[in-house]
């Protein structure tokens, strides 16, 4: 992937229960095509929870809620063409 987070830490008092990702084209011609994985941790290795391919009209913008619930720490990994 191009793009990622890296690892966020979700063990602290409050830990987070969703991950939100927004995602915006800005282009007033192009469709972005986005490859979107979520991982979480629940014990050992990062394990993919989410694999996605969606297209992004022009000036539109995606909000997307994933679980977390659980997860020692996650990650979100990205690619636009």
């Amino acid at each position: 992937m191009a793009n990622s987070t890296g690892v966020i830490q979700n063990n602290g008092p409050n830990p987070a229960a969703m991950v939100t990702v927004i995602l915006s084209n800005d282009d007033v011609s192009t469709t972005g095509i986005v490859e979107l994985q979520v991982f979480v941790r629940l014990g050992g290795e990062l394990t993919p929870i989410v694999l996605e391919l969606f297209s992004i009209p022009p000036l539109i913008t995606e909000i997307k809620t994933y679980s977390v619930l659980g997860a020692a720490s996650f990650e979100v990994q990205y690619n636009v063409a």
